[in-house]
């Protein structure tokens, strides 16, 4: 009797058959962990993380806000929304694809709304290029032939050097070219579908080159690596040749016919000055590189960046200094990794391998050991976070003492932020001989220290110095903000004369407050600290500030004050029976109470040193006694008559 279930038996000679097992998830998982953890992604993520969250830190506090970014970013806010820029000057300043990028985020990401200022919105575009710069630096050393460490050396370096970090946080050109030259180094570096991968490095350098014409100091590099191709596809870097040149002849000469800027070097700006120790690394990293022959093309661009970071026109530095970054980067990792991988093993039948490394080990140590406490210390002042900055406070300080029909002549970082308070794009213009006559009443002026230090505006500045008053001033040094009224008598250049001041023929008068002179101003002065919420009055302060009997330079002080700190005033004493109140007396700041010692009140006192006459104010420190609370008097002297 046959069994229920019968097996089939194999024929004789055949294979055992195979029974496939399918494996579990845990099986699947395991591999592929490993084989991740394997690759370059975790220590790239994690440096790149590291280098982006460094330049978030602080981003509106440090480098200070400057007219090289406050004009990029008014050309690219004016490229969709041209009624900003009625003339088209600000717009003729700045190159065209260097707008795009910066227009795109503002008008996509409400970054405007978001910021504090629109320079720092820009600075978030800034941080994007930041991130896509790490990423195709780490590629690009992959790509030379460097390992694993070399790589994050490079990378590294990039992401927590403070030059690195202060360049890479501002918006420029050529932080957005970065990106597009060492793209164009990666696809250039190609083995397979030569032609292909030459012709978008070629298309890619000419976007660069149009971002900023500073990235042609990266074209003899990229010439290098398509050279060597002329063995093994020469027709296609010949091609990738054309491609290139193509490109930027026909986008400017199309430029040229509408009437667009789109190849431009912009004007000068600061670097940040290199140390003896970095520089001498660089001097020495660029020669050394060429000597091996993967790292040439890298050498020679860091070479020609360094020169022309250093010695080149003011026009050009900056633009370099952004550039060599990465390319300084890899050149040092490079020799680094080059000095591993060929030092000397034997010296005159000696072994001496030991000994080398020991030596490459020392010297690394020294070159760390100097420049590390420095770089810390400009690191924490990169990533501090701060008050507002002096120029965001002289922002919100202008939004609720200066009238919005009035003119501003603006440094060129601050002039977005007044348009966006609703004010007429003809009545804000740049600190520049400008179109401001006698008869369009009293005139602003808004000065940075790019301002004062612009050749352009030194007679607008001195008109409005001779003529005017200091109304406001907001941080000390070259963060040091400015704000002046001139009276209406007085007459601003005209557009397209010199830059010496046309004033009228008359004898100067005192630097008086604004509202000296004009009651409706003091009105004004007296109702905004009323109706200031970091203004708290108790006692019979409200009553006397209601009857507006208060000295004019003293609401303007107390006007500066309040846009840093929260403040409690509890009385404004009289000087004099029958004058205006010269002093008022805070006895808290900020929530905390003004004891002599406490940090808030020295940062008070800094503010009010910094200002000039007539607005230097004398300052008495009272500690608590008794039932008397600490305060903090401040008075400014008696006009003379």
């Amino acid at each position: 009797m046959a069994s229920v279930v019968e097996q089939p038996r194999a024929a004789p000679g055949a294979p055992p058959s195979v029974v496939a097992v399918r494996p579990t998830r845990l099986a699947r998982v395991v591999p592929r962990t490993r084989a991740l953890l394997r690759s370059d992604a975790p220590v790239l993520l994690v440096v790149v993380a590291t280098g982006v969250l460094v330049r978030a830190v602080g981003l509106a506090s440090a480098p200070r806000l400057g007219d090289a970014e406050g004009r990029l970013v008014a050309a690219a806010w004016a490229t969709p929304h041209p009624l900003t820029d009625p003339t088209g000057s600000v717009r003729a300043g700045v190159g065209l694809v260097a707008r795009l990028p910066v227009a795109a985020w503002l008008t996509v990401s409400g970054a405007l709304d978001r910021a504090p200022g629109a320079v720092v919105a820009g600075r978030e575009i800034a941080l994007v290029a930041a991130a896509a710069t790490l990423v195709l630096a780490w590629v690009l050393a992959r790509r030379l032939g460097l390992p694993r460490w070399a790589a994050a050396l490079a990378v590294g370096l990039m992401a927590v050097a403070p030059p690195a970090v202060e360049l890479q946080r501002t918006v420029s050109e050529a932080g957005f070219a970065a990106p597009w030259v060492l793209a164009a180094f990666v696809l250039a570096l190609a083995d397979r579908r030569i032609a292909t991968s030459l012709a978008a490095a070629a298309c890619v350098l000419a976007v660069g080159v149009l971002t900023t014409p500073v990235a042609l100091l990266a074209l003899p590099g990229v010439a290098l690596l398509f050279w060597r191709h002329r063995g093994r596809d020469g027709r296609a870097a010949a091609d990738a040749a054309g491609v290139f040149a193509l490109v930027v002849v026909a986008t400017v000469v199309l430029a040229a016919l509408v009437g667009l800027p789109v190849l431009l070097l912009g004007g000068p700006r600061p670097s940040p000055a290199a140390e003896p120790v970095v520089l001498a690394l660089l001097l020495a990293a660029g020669p050394a590189a060429a000597v091996l022959r993967r790292l040439r093309p890298v050498a020679i661009t860091t070479v020609l960046l360094v020169l022309s970071a250093t010695l080149g026109p003011p026009s050009v530095r900056a633009g370099a200094a952004v550039l060599l970054v990465p390319f300084a980067a890899l050149a040092v990792a490079g020799v680094a990794d080059g000095f591993v991988r060929y030092r000397p093993t034997r010296l005159r039948r000696r072994r001496v391998h030991l000994l080398g490394g020991l030596a490459g080990a020392l010297a690394a140590g020294l070159v760390v050991g100097v420049v590390a406490p420095g770089w810390a210390a400009e690191l924490g002042d990169l990533t501090a976070r701060d008050a507002p900055p002096p120029l965001t406070r002289a922002v919100a300080w202008v939004s609720r003492a200066v009238p919005a029909d009035a003119v501003v002549l603006t440094a060129t970082a601050a002039r977005l932020d007044l348009l966006r308070q609703g004010r007429d794009a003809s009545r804000v213009v740049a600190v520049r001989p400008s179109p401001v006559t006698a008869g369009t009443g009293a005139w602003w002026v808004v000065a940075n220290a790019d301002t004062r230090l612009d050749p352009d505006a030194a007679g607008v500045l001195r008109a409005a110095r001779d003529r005017g008053a200091l109304a406001a001033a907001f941080g000390s040094g070259e963060r040091r903000v400015e704000v002046l009224r001139v009276p209406a008598a007085t007459t601003a250049p005209p557009s397209g004369t010199p830059t010496t001041p046309t004033v009228p023929d008359q004898p100067a008068t005192p630097a008086l407050p604004p509202a000296a002179e004009d009651p409706a101003a003091r009105q004004a002065a007296v109702d905004a600290l009323l109706e200031n919420p970091a203004v708290t009055l108790t006692g019979d302060s409200r009553a006397v500030l209601a009857t507006g009997r208060v000295d004019t330079r003293l609401l303007a002080l107390l006007a500066v004050l309040a846009s840093q700190h929260e403040l409690t005033i509890d009385a404004l004493p009289e000087s004099t029976p029958g004058t205006d109140r010269r002093a008022a007396r805070i006895v808290a700041i900020d929530g905390q109470p003004a004891v002599p010692e406490s940090p808030v009140v020295g940062d008070v006192a800094t503010t009010l040193a910094a200002q000039l006459r007539p607005y230097r104010a004398e300052i008495v420190r009272f500690p608590a006694t008794g039932g008397a609370p600490a305060a903090l008097v401040l008075s400014v002297p008696e006009q003379a008559p």
